[in-house]
């Protein structure tokens, strides 16, 4: 799938923030960064129409685990108090008051359709932008508005769909930080009920994000801040998330080791390090 850099840094939908292109200009823009993604990754997808592409999709693995990959910057609602703050972090009212969609109504609907569908033991959830909750403050909330902590109410609906599957386990990329997450029917509510684990893959090369957010983010597990990639083995009884991470991701020789290793166990949706 994509993420923002495609386009335009925290674009979403037909916007970006104030300052990064033009806006008459964003459609042109969009239809350069969507055919230049279809060419130079290893997409089984149609081309392009335009700057239009449909990337959202399910993958099945036998009766073992589907994959829904998801599409959470084409469809997207503008991020809340994006005039008020530019640099879309903080908070504000607006991020509660309106109803805003993060996958758009088609996506949203097939989304709810598929997941918890019958006929495999993992349901693994390929999405872009952290859905557990990061409150990155110190002294008061600070949430990256461009992820699913801007768009609080289609936060509650998706948690609430995927709440339906045996067994959802949440794949998550771009915070710049590697993660282990629980996703609660409660964002931020630690007696709240766990959904599924988020696993967040730290990034290949991107700057570290190493700033300690556990102190108001009480889904957290761990945060590994390191360069590196995430592999994740789905077996009939378990799945096993490990973290592995380089020495020097400026040296193409430079070691790699594995840093952690969580596992899920079938019917229970808490990860347990091992």
């Amino acid at each position: 799938t994509w993420d923002d850099h495609e386009v335009a840094d925290n674009y979403l939908g037909d916007s970006v923030p104030e300052g990064e292109i033009p806006v008459e200009r964003l459609p042109e823009r969009r239809a350069a960064a969507y055919r230049a993604w279809w060419e130079n990754l290893p997409s089984r997808l149609p081309a392009p129409d335009g700057d239009h592409a449909d990337i959202y999709r399910e993958l099945t693995f036998g009766d073992l685990a589907r994959l829904e990959m998801l599409d959470e910057r084409q469809y997207a609602d503008v991020a809340p108090c994006r005039d008020e703050v530019a640099d879309d972090f903080g908070d504000c009212a607006a991020r509660t008051d309106e109803d805003r969609t993060r996958l758009g109504p088609d996506q949203e609907a097939w989304f709810t359709e598929t997941v918890g569908r019958d006929g495999v033991t993992w349901d693994l959830i390929g999405n872009p932008v952290v859905l557990a909750g990061v409150d990155a403050g110190r002294s008061r909330s600070e949430f990256y508005r461009d992820t699913w902590d801007g768009f609080p109410d289609a936060q509650r609906r998706f948690i609430e769909a995927m709440a339906a599957a045996d067994n959802p386990v949440v794949l998550t990329g771009d915070y710049h930080a590697g993660m282990v997450l629980d996703v609660n029917d409660a964002p931020f509510e630690p007696d709240a009920e766990l959904v599924a684990p988020e696993f967040m893959a730290p990034p290949i090369s991107s700057v570290l994000f190493p700033d300690d957010v556990s102190d108001r983010t009480p889904q957290l597990r761990q945060q590994i801040n390191a360069h590196g990639y995430l592999t994740v083995v789905a077996e009939p009884d378990q799945l096993t998330a490990t973290f592995r991470v380089l020495d020097d991701v400026q040296d193409a020789r430079s070691a790699i080791s594995t840093v952690a290793t969580w596992q899920v166990d079938a019917g229970d949706p808490a990860p347990r390090q091992v």
